[in-house]
């Protein structure tokens, strides 16, 4: 399941930088380094990229923050 959810963000994430700054991202959350989760997908999520949106706002809710 999450390799499909990483595959379909890859996709939907234009350009090749963004989605390796997702990547990024996503393998840092994975591994519970949320700091650098956060750093990564803060802004692709302020350009746009509806992926880094929905992983920041899942972040969120789960953080309770």
């Amino acid at each position: 399941m999450q390799r499909l959810l990483l595959s379909l963000s890859l996709a939907l994430t234009p350009g090749m930088g963004l989605a390796q700054d997702f990547a990024t991202g996503m393998a840092a959350a994975q591994a519970g380094d949320f700091t650098t989760a956060l750093r990564e997908w803060t802004p692709l999520a302020e350009q746009g990229s509806a992926a880094a949106q929905a992983n920041l706002g899942h972040s969120f809710f789960e953080a309770r923050v």
